[in-house]
This record gives C-alpha cells, sequence and structure tokens, in this order.
C-alpha cells in the first residue's frame, strides 16, 4: 500500500494530491473506515523508506497541507522515470544532429532503468495511475525504436535481429519493429526471410485489424523486393535520421 502511496504522490507532481484522493486511489471505493488516519501512517513508513533507502531529503520533502493535502518534492534525479525521459529527449537531439552512436548510449542508458516490460506495473489497478503507465509504456517502445535505429544507421545489424524477433513476438502489430525486423535480415544477408516476415505479418495485420499494413511499411517492402541496398531504405523508417540529413523540414 506504500508503494501506491508512493507512486500516486509522484504522478501529481508539485500540485500534490488530497487526502480523499489518495484513499480512492489507494483503496478504491471499498476504503476502510479509519483510511484517512492509514493515510498517515503511510505517509510516515514511506518517508523512513525513503530514508533507509539513502534519500533523507526526499523523506524529509513530503509535504502536507491542511487543505491541499500531501505532496513530494524531489530532485528530477531521484525518480527514474523522469531520468529516464531527459535520457530519451537527449537521445533523439543528438540522433538530430547526426551523432548516432552517442545517441545510442544515452537511449541504452534509459532502456537500463526498466524493470519489466510494464510501467507502475504493481500498482496498475490504480486507476488514476492508469493514463501515466501507458504514457511511460508508449515513450519506453518509443526509445526501443530510436535505439534500433541508431544501429541501423550506424549499420550494426547483426545482433539487432535476435532483439527485434523478440519484440515482433510481444508486439505483432508495431509496423516499425517489422520494418526494422526486415531491414535486419536484409543486412545480414537474409532478404528472403524479410519478405517471408512481411507476407505473415500482412496477414496477421488484416486479421487483427482489418487493415493493410501502412503505405511506409508497404514502401519497405518494396525497396527490398527490388533488391535495393537495405541502407538507402533505412531513412525511410528513421525520420528523425531524416531530418539531420536535411531530408525533412
Amino acid at each position: 500500500m506504500t508503494r501506491r502511496l508512493l507512486a500516486l504522490l509522484l504522478s501529481a507532481g508539485p500540485e500534490g494530491m488530497t487526502v480523499p484522493r489518495l484513499v480512492s486511489g489507494m483503496w478504491g471505493d471499498d476504503y476502510p473506515a479509519s483510511a484517512r488516519q492509514m493515510v498517515r501512517s503511510h505517509v510516515m513508513r514511506l518517508r523512513t523508506m525513503l530514508e533507509r533507502a539513502g534519500r533523507p531529503a526526499a523523506g524529509r520533502s513530503i509535504i502536507h497541507h491542511p487543505c491541499l493535502g500531501y505532496r513530494i518534492e524531489a530532485e528530477d534525479a531521484d525518480i527514474d522515470a523522469r531520468v529516464f525521459e531527459k535520457l530519451l529527449r537527449q537521445g533523439r537531439g543528438l540522433m538530430v544532429e547526426g551523432r548516432f552512436a552517442e545517441a545510442a548510449e544515452l537511449l541504452e542508458h534509459a532502456l537500463g532503468l526498466w524493470r519489466g516490460h510494464h510501467a507502475l506495473a504493481d500498482v496498475r489497478d490504480v486507476l488514476d495511475l492508469e493514463a501515466e503507465a501507458v504514457r511511460l509504456e508508449e515513450l519506453r517502445l518509443l526509445a526501443e525504436e530510436l535505439l534500433v535505429d541508431c544501429r541501423l544507421l550506424e549499420g550494426r545489424v547483426q545482433d539487432l535481429v535476435p532483439h527485434l524477433a523478440s519484440l515482433r513476438i510481444r508486439y505483432p502489430l508495431r509496423e516499425k519493429f517489422l520494418a526494422q525486423f526486415m531491414l535486419a535480415l536484409s543486412g545480414t544477408g537474409r532478404r528472403v526471410e524479410a519478405m517471408s516476415a512481411y507476407v505473415g505479418s500482412r496477414q496477421v495485420f488484416i486479421e487483427r485489424s482489418g487493415l493493410e499494413p501502412s503505405a511506409q511499411l508497404s514502401t519497405v517492402h518494396g525497396a527490398l523486393l527490388r533488391g535495393d541496398p537495405w541502407q538507402s531504405v533505412v531513412p525511410l523508417i528513421a525520420p528523425v535520421a531524416g531530418r539531420a540529413a536535411g531530408h525533412f523540414p
């Protein structure tokens, strides 16, 4: 329950969260009669946990206001989600400058902050946190896509195939991963497998969504089918790199 409290306070930011909202977030509609007192108890426990974790400043900065409730003051460096988003922004900026190796390092660092595949997994049932969890997971997938873009732009395709094969299994409707997988296969001399992956995934798209693959993915397929060098196709799926080269506004 204390973890729920921490997640709720962090998601609320500097505005904080009223006690009634904390009660609702921690227990839902079936809250105990002593919920308000229990919130105070969990706040004290959270302060102790933060101090034991070596973050006494964060523990002391859980502020209570009689009307506004509780808020937590913490440096961005103390919150993994904020560090992750900062590294993602910096990585994208380096990609725009064409510094793909440096961008990849930052993106790898950002993804290394994740534990498991789902944000806020142990408090996902809290309604107030659902939207934030979805937002963070979408940003993680973006970071995965950008990191693969960097490796493709560097020509480092050999190690990408098994990683992308795994991502495609977890996210079968994510077209960007399929396009990257096709390019990685083509880059390792497995063009027939790349074409086969497209055909199989196209059928999945149609069956699950009733839609054909996007025009971008069809363009990648057509280019590889014609035998275009895979390196020349990468900018079609890496628009950030295209902007760096002046191909995009």
